[in-house]
């Protein structure tokens, strides 16, 4: 038997404050970073400035986080080559930019705007 290794793959993830308010959940498709950029369905949380996603809604254990700050959110442009509809984007000098498909374009316009509330600096 092997005994258990110590320390492993260390975590750069934020941990989600359990007593933040959630500003904003609900299921968004992500582009995938690298490979084939498939996009994933997620279930996303925004709390306390910072955007969480999972598998699913139960919210079981978090995939990754995405700490808004300073990014700029828009609606994606042409030169963006992305076919898809309801597509939005996150962008940040020195950091890649995450592409996010809404289900309705309603669904975008209120990402968008609270993921937008979120990056801006008080």
């Amino acid at each position: 038997g092997s005994s258990g290794s110590s320390g492993g793959k260390r975590s750069h993830s934020m941990k989600r404050n359990p007593n933040a308010p959630v500003t904003k959940a609900g299921w968004l498709f992500k582009q995938a970073s690298s490979g084939v950029k498939q996009w994933n369905k997620r279930w996303f949380v925004l709390v306390d400035r910072c955007l969480f996603y999972y598998k699913d809604e139960k919210e079981e254990s978090i995939l990754g986080s995405i700490p808004l700050l300073s990014f700029r959110v828009a609606a994606v442009q042409p030169s963006d080559n992305i076919s898809r509809k309801h597509t939005f984007k996150a962008e940040h000098a020195g950091v890649r930019t995450y592409f996010f498909s809404a289900e309705s374009p309603e669904e975008q316009e209120a990402w968008i705007q609270a993921m937008g509330e979120a990056a801006r600096v008080q």
